[in-house]
């Protein structure tokens, strides 16, 4: 006889009398139970849905769709569009186009008017309130 074969016996025989005592131990009904249970539910899953859960699908499915019909109706197509829609698109459009091609330059032409009314302003202003910097000066 091998050794491994003499291990083996004695460890299945230790386990025998150990899982006797064990409180952890689980017996042979319960394990039976399991199985029948399992077997009765995984069968039950072979048959397929009943009219109960086969509603709750349809509903569900139903609320979905109703979901998604209502994003694509949010979703502007424009070739779907009637024709006050388009004509308030094109305004938007060119308000918004006027809005760059003519506010945009006044805005920057103010802006540089401003800055050169403020260089003037420093320039008449008396030398002892002006800072001089020398490109010498590092400190």
């Amino acid at each position: 006889m091998s050794k491994a074969s003499t291990d083996s016996r004695r460890s299945e025989s230790a386990s025998e009398t150990f899982s006797e005592h064990e409180p952890w131990a689980v017996p042979e009904a319960d394990i039976a139970a399991w199985a029948e249970r399992e077997k009765k539910r995984r069968q039950a899953w072979l048959e397929g849905p009943n009219e109960e859960e086969k509603q709750a699908w349809a509903d569900a499915e139903r609320q979905r769709r109703k979901r998604q019909y209502r994003e694509d109706l949010l979703d502007i197509d424009l070739f779907d569009i009637d024709f006050e829609e388009g004509r308030r698109m094109a305004d938007r459009m060119m308000t918004g186009f006027t809005n760059r091609m003519v506010e945009t330059p006044l805005r920057k032409l103010g802006d540089l008017l401003r800055e050169g009314r403020g260089a003037e302003s420093r320039q008449r202003d008396p030398l002892r309130r002006r800072r001089r910097v020398h490109p010498d000066d590092n400190d």
